[in-house]
This record gives structure tokens, sequence and C-alpha cells, in this order.
């Protein structure tokens, strides 16, 4: 499977936010592949496998990302995981206080958020 719009477009804005990894984001991003997704009726999760040697990410949780999905009134927050071999492999997104069990955000409308909240690596 390939990613969604969404997928891309926040995998990205991650990138922009964080400089220290974005050479290693962009890299497991354009070497990833989506094996499977759920709608956990708070929001989303994109599990991926990244194929061959590709940089390392430093941080293993990123957050900081935001996005207005045209369904939702609230915005919508995303959170990137990565393996102990610093290879991304979860990108969930969640709502505030809405359900989404009826949304397909391989095909929705979005707008990325230039909202920013304190720089949180939880590493």
């Amino acid at each position: 499977m390939q990613f969604s719009k969404l997928e891309i477009a926040v995998l990205s804005e991650f990138a922009i936010r964080h400089p220290s990894d974005k050479h290693s984001i962009l890299e497991q991003t354009a070497a990833a592949q989506v094996t499977s997704r759920e709608n956990t009726g708070k929001g989303f999760r994109t599990y991926m496998r990244i194929a061959g040697t590709v940089g390392k990410m430093d941080a293993r949780i990123l957050s900081n990302v935001y996005a207005e999905i045209n369904s939702l009134e609230n915005l919508m927050s995303f959170v990137i995981f990565c393996d102990e071999a610093g290879k991304l492999n979860t990108l969930e997104g969640s709502s505030v206080a809405e359900y989404t069990t009826s949304i397909d955000f391989t095909n929705v409308e979005f707008k990325l958020s230039p909202f920013l909240l304190e720089d949180r690596n939880l590493n």
C-alpha cells in the first residue's frame, strides 16, 4: 500500500518541524511501505515497514504536527513512532473530542495547521 495524501503531507511536515531528523524522515518515508491502517474511532494509525538501509531517527517519538480535517470541528494532532533501530513504524492521528469511525482518512480533505506547541520530543 502507498501513503495517502494526508499521510505524505503530515510526514513532510514532521521533516520541516524537526530539522535534526529531517533527512531521516524524508529518506525513510521514500523507502516505506504501508503495511496496514486502523481507524481507532478517535483518529487513525498507519503502520509501516522501512525497506533497506536508511538514516536512523534520533528521536523515538515526535509530535507537534496538526491538521484541519474537513469533517472535524477541532484540529487533529499527529505523532510518529520509531522502533529501537530508529526506523519509522507508526503514524498516529488523534481527534480531540470527536469520533472518527465514519471518516476515510485515505481520502479526506485537509489543511495542515501552522499551530505549534512547545517542542515536545519524547525521547
